[in-house]
């Protein structure tokens, strides 16, 4: 039997319907591949099937699978982290989305850099998290000096985001000047393999942020929960792992928006 996964959204929730897929396949040996044409009378497996699935696990064995969903719910995924870490790997060249495979990932791992044990690492979301001016899910930076307030010591910070591409996203990134913050910004895998490869990540509330730390080998490990998208879930996934109330913000109305 076969399964395919449907590449909605971007880099980091693409990770996670491969994953799923991958778990699937090691459940139940079903087959992955790249063409939904594949598939024979499939299961349409939603959010909502997938996590019936976790309870009864019994639902989905019997036919060809097409994943559908988006599948953020690390608490269904924690006990597959372990399996999950180990995809990882150079000689694996399964299809992330049209693009990227996990051997790009792998290869590019090797020659990013690598964070210092006590650099905080921060990931931000701006540009398209304004959501063209409606119902914005930019972060209020108040989470992040927050949770710098507390932790920050005169160490090393980085901020691993997008080019900045208007003064308001200058001034939203101003506020870390006093921890002494550098901004980074390179390639996709490069951002992605920085996260990953830190010990202290601050996340944002981007899949492409705490997926990044979820597979790599994080000591601490700090992510926002919104309740901006309802199937959503986030999940502590280490012991220092926090989990903090969080809200949004319209940063060029200054217009505070709480999900919660």
């Amino acid at each position: 039997m076969k399964i395919y996964f449907c590449k909605h959204g971007y880099f980091g929730n693409n990770i996670f319907q491969y994953i799923v897929a991958k778990i699937l396949c090691k459940e139940y040996g079903h087959q992955l591949v790249g063409n939904q044409s594949e598939l024979v009378n499939p299961i349409n497996v939603t959010d909502d099937l997938w996590y019936r699935w976790s309870i009864d696990k019994t639902l989905l064995g019997h036919a060809d699978i097409f994943l559908n969903g988006f599948f953020q719910r690390l608490d269904l995924l924690y006990p597959y982290r372990d399996y999950i870490k180990t995809l990882f790997h150079k000689d694996n060249h399964e299809w992330i989305n049209d693009s990227v495979r996990i051997s790009d990932i792998a290869n590019n791992y090797e020659t990013t850099d690598t964070p210092d044990d006590d650099e905080i690492v921060i990931h931000l979301r701006l540009g398209d998290f304004m959501h063209n001016n409606y119902n914005s899910h930019i972060l209020h930076h108040e989470y992040y000096t927050q949770v710098l307030d507390r932790i920050y010591t005169g160490g090393k910070v980085t901020i691993i985001s997008n080019k900045l591409t208007n003064h308001t996203e200058e001034q939203y990134v101003s506020r870390f000047d006093k921890y002494g913050a550098v901004f980074r910004s390179k390639t996709m895998l490069d951002d992605f393999n920085y996260i990953r490869k830190a010990k202290r990540v601050v996340s944002s509330n981007s899949t492409f942020a705490f997926i990044a730390s979820f597979i790599g080998d994080p000591t601490e490990v700090y992510i926002p929960w919104t309740n901006f998208y309802k199937e959503q879930a986030v999940y502590p996934f280490i012991d220092n792992c926090s989990i903090i109330n969080a809200r949004c913000i319209d940063i060029y109305s200054n217009t505070v928006r709480n999900y919660l």
